[in-house]
C-alpha cells in the first residue's frame, strides 16, 4: 500500500527561507537621499545638543533656526508653497463673464498661451485688454471698477494708444468681428505702448 502523504522537505525549504528574492516581509525599496540626509542630520543634532557642551548648544541651536527660517524664506519665495498648498486651477479655461468681474483674480499669462495655443484669438483678445485694465489698475493709472465702461477707461488713460486697444477690444467683445493672429499681435503691440505711457 502506497503513502500518498505529501512529505515536507526541509532542505529545501530552508534553502527558500534564506533566498532574499522570497522574503516578502522585507521592504525591498532603499531609503531615499532625502530621508538619509534626515537621518543623518537627526543624528548629528542629537548628538550635539545632548553633549555636555553647553557653549555648542546655543550655536547650534541658533544655527538650525537660521537655517529653518532660510529654507522655510525659499519654499515660499520659490513658489513651492503655493504649487504644493495653493489652490489647484481648473484645467478648463476661465469663464469670460467672471474674469470680466474680477480681473484681479486672473492668472492671464497662462490664460493667454492656452487661448493662443488653441488659436482662440477672440478669447485671446479679450483676455489681453483685460490684462491691459488690471496693469493700468496695479500701476495707479485707472480706478478699476468692475461696473466701469471701456469708454470711461478710455477717458481715464487719455492715450491714443489706449484708445486704438479699447476700440479693437469692443469690435471683438461687442461687434462680433473675426479675430486672427495678426490683430492680436498689433494688440501686443499696442498694449507695451500703452504700458510705457504712449509713444516715446
Amino acid at each position: 500500500m502506497s503513502n500518498d502523504t505529501l512529505q515536507i522537505n526541509h532542505q529545501l525549504l530552508e534553502q527558500l527561507q534564506q533566498d532574499p528574492r522570497y522574503a516578502y516581509s522585507v521592504d525591498e525599496q532603499k531609503p531615499s537621499l532625502l530621508s538619509e540626509l534626515f537621518k543623518q542630520f537627526g543624528h548629528w543634532f542629537a548628538r550635539n545638543i545632548d553633549s555636555g557642551d553647553t557653549l555648542l548648544r546655543p550655536i547650534t541651536y541658533s544655527i538650525c533656526t537660521l537655517a529653518v527660517m532660510v529654507f522655510i524664506w525659499w519654499f515660499v519665495r520659490s513658489g513651492w508653497a503655493h504649487r504644493l498648498f495653493g489652490k489647484r486651477q481648473k484645467a478648463v479655461a476661465i469663464d469670460m463673464e467672471e474674469a470680466e468681474q474680477h480681473i484681479h483674480e486672473v492668472d492671464f499669462d497662462s490664460e493667454l498661451r492656452r487661448a493662443v495655443g488653441q488659436g482662440d484669438y477672440a478669447r485671446a483678445i479679450r483676455l489681453l485688454y483685460l490684462q491691459t485694465l488690471k496693469r493700468l489698475s496695479d500701476a495707479g493709472r485707472i480706478d478699476w471698477q468692475p461696473q466701469k465702461t471701456p469708454t470711461q477707461y478710455t477717458l481715464e488713460v487719455g492715450s491714443t494708444e489706449f484708445r486704438q486697444l479699447t476700440y479693437h477690444f469692443m469690435c471683438i467683445r461687442y461687434g462680433g468681428f473675426e479675430a486672427d493672429e495678426q490683430l492680436y499681435q498689433d494688440m501686443l503691440a499696442l498694449q507695451a505702448l500703452v504700458e510705457k505711457g504712449g509713444e516715446a
